[in-house]
């Protein structure tokens, strides 16, 4: 735990946050209530709530280090920001007590042509701040009047971007509806170094990829520095920027944490000729500017940087549905998988939604083996399936007892019917050669957010191990991470919900489930999620799965769930699982046999998904265990 976490600070998924691209009208708008009087409130949400945006740096106490380029950077990031309006120029108002602090903030912003600044060393400037976008308020050992306090909060409360810098809220500086309004109180002496605050040079550190640290260089130094490290945090806020002292990283620039916009729920995919249609919903669809459309060929390749459609362009932004063109013809790639995100018009982007893909299969005319390689996003019957694919003459499925039971679609008969689930091998007779898509979920899946663990690198190394009755996990580590959260569930969606408590939290990158397997029979997936000190939980990896499939004596059905990671022979399949005396497959419209006596090369092929197969096992039981995607 670092040292500076003071406060109590909720434990959520937050979202980087995009600066404003969309056009803004001035428009009269009503407060919604001042800070001073509403400081719990607001230290429970977030700080859209509370009004316009704000920023906070600490050490710059010198008109060196405002100059600084780094600095500098920051504060004209900042003010585009915060501003609430994309009208240029942004109408700033710089204040500090000592002029010649009042200078540097006003240079810096001077040559921006987007940027007009006005400077003032007097507070009672601050009492009238309707003329203006943005307000600077820089301090140096001073105390801003209550009633200058109360005005810059009701600005802000109106929509109005604040900007600190240096002692706005040091502590004995009396400034409490400052130090509300960004969320922190430095604490302590500040008349002697050592007592909670620092003297000499500070080397910042840029903590997160954000819209204000754009350009800035990852480390600078700022010398003969002053700055609080005993800082107690009142609101959720993402750290900007820190410094390492005595080997913890304290924070010393932040922006408080919008409101997370929620993600899309019930995303649904169909085949509409050979087209795949989405559509989806939005909880919070009231705060919805637009949609991003992301699609991958596999189903934990997604680029979250490129969506294959925003939504932003089209007659209606807002509409929860979208047309993937020509995504289900026998010429597009097999598998797509796709997952939707709302943004809201603070350019806030929502998690993730769930995955849904499709998988494209050709079939030959007669008789076809085949199993379900994506989970149904409903249940479905042999008889709808016999329905619903081209040209179906008769539907086979293998009875527990091992026996073939006939569905047949011209004399169709209720008792030889069954819920078509994973891990079942059907033999499908058509009248023509034919292609259908099946839509469902992925064994993996993903919840992405744009901070904590957000990187390629991160989401795409979690790797198991079987060892024993119990799996091993280890993944590649993520920046900033406090703790890391292991998450275990026996349905490939629930892991996405993040209902249930994880099994396990440790700092390591790595952990081992111990005797998980030992009478288990079934799927279990796993995902980790790294979590921090400042905004809670951040991006998981892709979940990775592993089955465990119990056989019995005799005949039975043989398929995979999920993608092996690694891809087999069926000899491979005969002599991994044990007593099996053979696994029947299908050739051209005809069953072959591989026995496990045989040579690899004769009546051998790779297991795949999309597959049926049948296994026949002497052994009263055995058990096999696999790791999929």
């Amino acid at each position: 735990m670092r040292v500076y976490q003071k406060a109590t600070l909720a434990l959520a998924v937050f979202l980087l946050i995009s600066v404003m691209n969309a056009d803004f009208v001035r428009e009269e708008r009503e407060p919604q209530g001042l800070l001073s009087s509403s400081p719990e409130g607001c230290a429970e949400i977030y700080n859209l709530s509370c009004g316009g945006r704000s920023f906070y740096i600490n050490p710059t106490h010198h008109v060196a280090s405002l100059e600084n380029p780094n600095t500098a950077l920051l504060l004209k990031n900042a003010v585009r920001y915060v501003s609430p309006y994309m009208v240029n120029p942004i109408s700033v108002l710089v204040f500090a007590n000592a002029l010649d602090r009042a200078q540097a903030i006003f240079g810096v912003l001077s040559g921006e042509p987007d940027i007009a600044p006005v400077m003032t060393t007097n507070q009672n400037d601050l009492l009238s701040l309707t003329a203006y976008d943005v307000v600077i308020v820089h301090s140096n050992g001073f105390n801003l009047d209550l009633s200058v306090e109360q005005s810059i909060a009701d600005f802000r409360a109106l929509g109005g971007g604040v900007i600190g810098s240096h002692d706005i809220i040091w502590q004995q500086h009396n400034n409490p509806v400052m130090e509300n309004m960004f969320g922190a109180t430095a604490r302590g002496d500040g008349s002697v170094p050592g007592s909670g605050w620092i003297a000499g040079t500070v080397t910042v550190l840029k903590s997160m990829d954000h819209n204000i640290t754009a350009g800035v260089a990852d480390s600078w130094s700022m010398v003969d520095e002053q700055y609080y490290f005993d800082v107690e945090f009142t609101r959720r806020m993402l750290v900007l920027l820190e410094t390492n002292h005595g080997g913890n990283l304290i924070p010393v620039a932040w922006t408080l944490a919008y409101p997370p916009i929620g993600a899309p729920i019930n995303l649904d995919a169909s085949v509409v000729g050979g087209d795949i249609f989405l559509d989806w919903e939005d909880p919070d669809i009231s705060r919805v500017e637009y949609h991003l459309i992301y699609r991958a060929p596999e189903p934990d390749s997604f680029d979250f940087g490129s969506p294959i459609h925003n939504t932003s362009g089209d007659a209606d932004p807002l509409k929860q549905n979208w047309l993937d063109i020509g995504a289900a013809e026998p010429s597009s790639p097999r598998e797509y998988y796709y997952i939707v995100r709302a943004v809201n018009d603070h350019e806030v982007k929502s998690p993730t939604s769930l995955t849904v893909g499709k998988w494209t299969k050709h079939l030959v005319e007669g008789a076809n083996s085949i199993s379900l390689p994506l989970g149904p996003l409903v249940d479905r019957s042999v008889s709808w399936y016999s329905s619903d694919i081209p040209g179906v003459k008769t539907f086979d499925w293998i009875d527990e007892d091992g026996y073939w039971v006939r569905y047949n679609l011209a004399n169709p008969n209720p008792m030889n019917d069954t819920m078509a689930t994973m891990g079942m091998t059907f033999q499908v007779v058509l009248q023509q050669q034919t292609h259908y898509t099946f839509i469902g979920r992925p064994g993996t899946m993903i919840w992405f957010t744009d901070r904590l663990g957000s990187s390629e690198s991160f989401r795409s190394n979690l790797t198991l191990e079987i060892q024993g009755d119990s799996v091993a996990l280890s993944w590649a580590s993520a920046t900033n991470v406090t703790r890391y959260n292991i998450y275990r569930t026996t349905d490939r969606e629930s892991l996405y919900d993040l209902i249930a408590d994880p099994i396990a939290t440790t700092a390591s990158t790595s952990y081992r489930d111990v005797n998980v397997l030992d009478g288990f029979s079934g799927e279990l997936y796993y995902t980790v999620i790294p979590e921090d000190d400042y905004c809670g939980l951040g991006s998981s990896t892709y979940s990775r799965g592993v089955v465990k499939k119990t056989f019995h004596s005799g005949s039975q059905s043989f398929a995979l769930e999920l993608k092996p990671l690694q891809e087999h022979l069926l000899s491979w399949y005969t002599s991994a699982i044990d007593g099996t005396v053979g696994i029947v497959y299908m050739v051209k419209s005809y069953w072959r046999l591989h026995a496990w006596e045989m040579p690899p090369d004769v009546y051998d092929t790779i297991a795949a998904v999309s597959e049926g197969y049948q296994i026949l096992v002497e052994k009263e039981s055995s058990s096999f265990v696999y790791l999929g995607n």
